[in-house]
């Protein structure tokens, strides 16, 4: 028998039934499935009869439940789910208590004895910002060779003195999502090497592997390793869990920031500093970037609403102003605002009344990238290694695209004119309305695949196709509205209506982990600055000098 445990992005729906609502009424309610809070998620256990075959589902809303004029229309209709087998990968054997389960008892067991500490839910990434040093020389755990090199040597010389530190930042990144944090509290310097104090979340972690060594856990209560690293860069390290119904290794990347001066110390204070302001308003200046090195700007001669800033290894930071002359400044710079104020405490931690840590999921901490002045993609190659920490701050857009959803026509005529028309896989628009032939042929060849508009996309599409990129129209952004406007409050509502619609767009795909990018070309003045876009997608497939001649070419012949 198959079961399968499902969560939603919200909490409307109280009760799931499989089948149709006329079915759950008349099953009776010991038939229902009721909702679990799970890291203040909604979540339903649920039979699973088929594979690969749509199954009625029926989620009951507590509100209409609940209210006497709505308790009819509680169960809602026309709801199906399906379980795709193609990419199933068998990743335990079943047992009595899951992995799940054991997870659970041993955080439950950690959580007891860090209750003042600890995050409450678990993450796939982190970033600490606080650090409680006892400025004691830690030894470096036992180990013993790696027969299978899981690891590569780390470069772990440093310049600093010999001595106890303090990490100027540590963010980690990987995992199953059940770890609620890695901590790095102290750097020990021995003979010119640095040694970091890494501890888990956890008591069930009983081996790391790290510099092409097996090290033991150090001490009792969490466990806790004392391994050489490479400072200011991403080291990889493979944790063995003891928490599952049999022992795991997984794999996480950690980055220690430390200044080796004071110059190079005030200088990471203002890049942080840099970096949350970034947020408020389009720079000038390529910020820095932890663990990247910038290399050069790319020159953008009259498009006012993008910038791009290049760096070592082939990645760009993409920045997309997407409050200028909209109805959604005011709003998104009091969010920008406060990015910047939570830079400064804890990397945003949240609070509710009783003085717990409010939880946050990893799609959550996304989504509200979006909801700033300036939306800041990091563009990176697919080989590349991200600096762990980094997926807090930027949007991650893998490049080239190989697969996008495209919404927009703007975006048509720019991959058209670099030859990049074969990188779209799915389009949301009408077929009536696909402004190509090779597009509309691909359409009726079964190569592309449409799927819905920006109205409603076909979601189950998307998860099919599984698309990298996702493109959506200036047009989804509600325009400025001017102080003297006739009929301002008609204009407020439905600029309300469109803000409200594209956050929910930005949401969803978000959850299914596709970037989003706004194509914010037709809102520029100048024809020129609406061509300079195409510099936008020479960045997003790999292919900027193309780009740049092709628009040479277009302003020469402006001119």
């Amino acid at each position: 028998k198959m079961t399968a445990t499902i969560t939603l992005s919200g909490d409307g729906y109280d009760y799931v039934f499989m089948g149709t609502p006329e079915e759950a009424v008349k099953a009776g309610k010991s038939k229902w499935i009721k909702a679990k809070v799970v890291n203040g998620l909604y979540t339903f256990t649920i039979p699973v009869s088929k594979l690969d075959k749509k199954l009625a589902i029926t989620p009951r809303s507590h509100k209409y439940a609940n209210d006497p004029e709505m308790k009819d229309e509680a169960w809602r209709p026309n709801k199906w789910i399906k379980f795709y087998s193609g990419d199933a990968i068998k990743i335990k054997d079943s047992k009595t208590s899951t992995a799940e389960d054991a997870d659970s008892k041993a955080d439950k067991k950690d959580k007891d004895k860090n209750k003042d500490e600890e995050d409450s839910t678990g993450k796939t990434s982190g970033k600490q910002t606080k650090f409680k040093n006892d400025k004691k020389k830690d030894k470096v755990s036992k180990y013993k060779d790696d027969s299978g090199k899981s690891t590569s040597t780390v470069d772990a010389s440093t310049t600093l003195k010999d001595g106890v530190y303090t990490p100027d930042s540590f963010s980690w990144s990987g995992g199953s999502g059940r770890l609620a944090y890695i901590r790095c509290n102290k750097i020990t310097v021995t003979n010119g090497q640095a040694y970091a104090t890494i501890e888990f979340s956890s008591s069930s972690y009983d081996s790391l592997k790290a510099n092409g060594r097996v090290y033991s856990k150090s001490g009792g209560g969490n466990s806790t390793f004392v391994i050489p690293v490479n400072l200011n860069a991403n080291n990889t390290i493979i944790g063995r869990t003891t928490a599952m119904s049999q022992p795991h290794w997984i794999k996480y990347n950690i980055y220690i920031g430390k200044a080796e001066t004071k110059e190079a110390a005030a200088k990471s204070k203002e890049a942080k500093k840099e970096a949350a302001e970034a947020k408020v308003k389009m720079t000038e200046n390529a910020p820095e970037i932890m663990g990247l090195t910038y290399e050069s700007t790319t020159e953008i001669e009259y498009a006012k609403y993008f910038k791009i800033f290049n760096y070592e290894g082939g990645v760009k930071l993409l920045s997309i102003d997407i409050t200028d002359k909209t109805a959604l400044k005011d709003e998104y710079t009091e969010n920008a605002k406060e990015a910047v104020k939570n830079s400064e405490n804890e990397d945003g931690v949240e609070y509710d009344e009783e003085g717990n840590i409010v939880a946050k999921s990893a799609s959550e901490y996304v989504e509200a990238l979006y909801h700033n002045n300036v939306i800041n993609y990091l563009l990176v190659p697919e080989d590349f290694e991200v600096p762990a920490g980094l997926d807090k701050e930027y949007i991650i857009v893998k490049t080239p695209s190989e697969k996008t959803f495209d919404f927009s026509e703007e975006a048509i005529g720019f991959m058209e004119l670099t030859g990049n028309l074969d990188a779209i896989s799915m389009l949301g628009m009408a077929e009536e309305d696909i402004p190509n032939v090779k597009l509309s042929d691909a359409v009726k060849n079964e190569v592309i695949t449409l799927a819905g508009d920006t109205e409603k996309p076909d979601y189950a599409k998307v998860v099919k196709e599984k698309p990298d990129l996702v493109i959506l129209p200036g047009s989804l952004i509600p325009e400025e509205i001017k102080d003297d406007a006739d009929n301002k409050a008609e204009l407020e509502a439905e600029a309300e209506e469109m803000k409200a619609q594209l956050e929910k767009l930005e949401s969803r795909f978000t959850a299914l982990e596709v970037p989003v990018i706004i194509d914010r070309s037709a809102q520029e003045k100048k024809d020129l600055a609406k061509a300079e876009w195409i510099k936008v997608y020479g960045a997003l497939y790999g292919c900027e000098d193309a780009a740049a001649e092709i628009f040479a070419k277009e302003a020469e012949s402006a001119e």
